[in-house]
């Protein structure tokens, strides 16, 4: 069955909460196994999938979604028991009451219409990263979770990892003293980084769903390219580097400095010079950029305002400048280590009394203290992993590592930094920021506004 754009099969949405569904009120029984429901099969996606497919003693996939025959046909070698959609519309109107949880795991633009309909209908959602485009669909999904009492959770899965929590519990016992600068940064080379290039137009393959693919972006024609590769480095699509890498690399410090609802002073971005003068280059993210968010005072910053930077250069590109690469004197630091050298993305916190330095990777975090001393934290039990978590608290009830209550407001931060990418060179000062937080329309007016002219949604 393929649904008219016309005939939308969704929820109506109103500006306090989504009627028709009924909130979950209590946890399933730990004694039976959940159904979970997996949009999107292929790519990261199919790793979520086949993550979640391990636990089968304790969940049942009971359903799969995807936009593309191609990656349903795998698909459907990993769950051959687990129904088959090509439209997730679908999926959630004929499985809304068989389902219990959801896992989005979609091009960025498409994920905030999808969570919020399954959270309108009382699922619990996993949410790939970057988790919204847009600061009033952070509000919209923290608002709805929060309305459903529903379990959460981020994709940030190295929020479970050992370097992570390692970073979260140097922050929380003040080893360095008051925080005064969090460096972010990521200097590999990516697909999405490549040099914007629009292809022609061509002929849509027949086992792909263009129309479904495209949902609530703008249309425009096929081209090679953009399913199922290439997709994050268009605006309209995808949400750039910085939606792909700093939402994972912000997220240790996030915790650890306890940040929770705490929103930036100002932002403010520089990007690759290409981006001012290309029209091509106009229409993606930037290949670089170097953001910098004020903060204001927090406990673990001492009460002093403090500052927050991305820096994304590539570091094997013989044209950028330092300015877009993390300060020479870092490299220094972790050669003091038994790291050696800096990681190619990770974070660099520098407090009072020395440096917390963090790949991002299962790497031991390192601490090198003022005056050279080198401590490092002993191993920390394991815990289960992200996709683990997420399965267990959706069946004995609690909140994740990663709830919408607070990533949500960590997302804002990063999409306010994709906001100065786009306007860069101006400083957004909280003022600003807020009017764009506290001037988010409501939930019927935010999913017709994400919906281009054509595409009605029924009810609204």
């Amino acid at each position: 069955m393929k649904l008219k754009r016309r005939n939308f099969i969704g929820l109506a949405l109103s500006s306090g909460a989504a009627i028709g569904f009924p909130a979950i009120v209590s946890a399933r029984s730990p004694n039976s196994r959940l159904v979970h429901a997996c949009i999107g099969t292929n790519g990261m996606a199919g790793a979520d999938m086949r993550t979640f497919n391990s636990f089968k003693d304790i969940l049942e996939i009971g359903a799969i979604c995807d936009v593309d025959s191609r990656s349903l046909e795998a698909a459907k070698q990993v769950v051959p028991n687990a129904r088959v959609y090509r439209d997730w519309r679908e999926l959630l109107e004929k499985e809304g009451d068989r389902i219990d949880s959801v896992n989005v795991s979609t091009p960025d633009h498409t994920h905030t219409i999808i969570a919020a309909n399954a959270l309108a209908r009382g699922k619990h959602v996993y949410v790939q990263k970057p988790l919204c485009k847009k600061l009033d669909e952070c509000r919209l999904l923290r608002r709805l979770a929060a309305e459903k009492g529903v379990v959460t959770q981020l994709g940030t899965q190295f929020a479970a990892h050992l370097g992570d929590r390692q970073t979260v519990e140097f922050l929380k016992a003040g080893i360095i003293g008051p925080v005064k600068r969090v460096c972010l940064y990521s200097t590999r080379n990516g697909v999405s980084r490549r040099e914007r290039v629009l292809k022609p137009a061509a002929a849509v393959p027949d086992t792909l769903d263009w129309e479904g693919w495209i949902g609530p972006a703008p249309m425009r024609d096929y081209a090679p390219g953009y399913h199922p590769t290439l997709w994050r480095m268009w605006r309209d699509f995808g949400s750039g580097w910085i939606g792909d890498l700093c939402i994972h690399v912000i997220s240790a410090p996030w915790i650890g400095m306890e940040l929770g609802q705490t929103a930036p002073l100002a932002v403010q971005a520089k990007v690759n010079p290409e981006f001012h003068s290309d029209p091509v280059y106009r229409q993606a993210w930037p290949r670089y950029s170097h953001i910098t968010w004020e903060f204001p005072g927090v406990a673990a910053s001492g009460g002093k305002p403090f500052i927050m930077e991305w820096f994304s250069g590539i570091a094997e590109d013989k044209t950028v400048t330092p300015e877009f690469l993390p300060p020479a004197a870092y490299d220094e630091l972790f050669a003091k280590t038994p790291l050696k050298t800096r990681s190619p993305e990770g974070r660099v916190i520098e407090g009072e009394n020395g440096w917390i330095l963090a790949p991002h990777s299962d790497s031991a975090t390192m601490v090198l203290l003022r005056g050279g001393t080198v401590f490092r934290i002993p191993k920390l039990d394991r815990v289960p992993s992200h996709h683990h978590e997420f399965v267990n608290k959706c069946r004995e009830g609690g909140k994740t590592r990663s709830d919408f209550s607070w990533t949500t407001w960590m997302m804002e931060t990063v999409v306010m930094g994709g906001v100065c990418e786009q306007l860069p060179d101006r400083r957004f000062t909280w003022n600003v920021a807020k009017a764009c937080f506290d001037n988010a329309p409501d939930a019927n007016a935010l999913l017709k506004s994400n919906y281009r002219s054509g595409w009605e949604l029924e009810g609204l």
